[in-house]
Formats: structure tokens, sequence, C-alpha cells
């Protein structure tokens, strides 16, 4: 994430609490990040991509005429890096993501707990790589 000079992160309502302290801490490392949480806003935000974008994709359904395969290939048009978190048994088409993770969906509250186990290990991880170095002058 440290070479991509902007990070979006397209998540529904309910996983947003999860990423903002991610958001947070790529802008206090100077990375321009948006978080989107409806279909639409993340529809409109797809003309910003670039190819040194890195977008971390949650895919909802509801609330907007681009489907999510559709959604994918923009990502992909763009040129920008994508990380694609989907429940176990979920189909997309091979080669739709750079990076993909897998998490063992119960429907239930436990999945919103493992959504906040994972922006807590990206958020953890970004800022032991890039915020917590000493300063040097």
């Amino acid at each position: 994430m440290a070479a991509s000079r902007r990070v979006a992160i397209y998540v529904g309502p309910v996983q947003e609490a999860a990423a903002v302290q991610l958001q947070v801490d790529l802008a206090m490392g100077g990375v321009d990040s948006v978080l989107r949480r409806t279909p639409a806003d993340q529809a409109a935000d797809l003309s910003l991509l670039r190819p040194d974008s890195f977008v971390i994709l949650s895919p909802q359904n509801a609330g907007s005429n681009l489907t999510v395969t559709e959604l994918l290939s923009r990502i992909r048009e763009s040129g920008a890096k994508l990380l694609l978190l989907i429940p176990e048994g979920a189909q997309f088409p091979a080669g739709s993501a750079d990076y993909l993770l897998r998490y063992p969906s119960t429907g239930t509250a436990m999945d919103h707990y493992l959504y906040q186990i994972f922006f807590s290990l990206l958020t953890l991880s970004y800022r032991t790589s890039f915020l917590d170095r000493p300063f040097r002058p």
C-alpha cells in the first residue's frame, strides 16, 4: 500500500467502522484514501482510480445499477491493484483480484468481528511498517 498514491476502501455500511481507523492511519502517512459505503458511491468513485491506486473491496449487491462483476471489471481496467474480501463459497471470475481473502461466513454477527479483525491487522501492519519508524530529521 505504501507505493499507492490513493487507497479506495469499498465496503458496506456494516463494515465501515472496521475500516475507519485504517483510513485515518493512511491519512497520517500522507496517503490519499477514500471510504465508500454504498455501491452507487463506489461506482461514482471508479473514474478516480489510477494505475497507482489500491482498492480494498468487500462487494455489496444492493443500491446500484452496476453489478459486482462490472465493478470488478472497471477496477481491473483502471490498472489499480485489488484486494477482494469475500465469504467462502462466493463465486467471482478467476483472476478478478490481485489479492483474495476468503473468510468463513456464518451470516451472523461473527462476520462483523472477522471484518474488524482483518482491518485491525491491516492497520497494525501499516502502522508498524510506515508510521512507527523512529523519526530522523
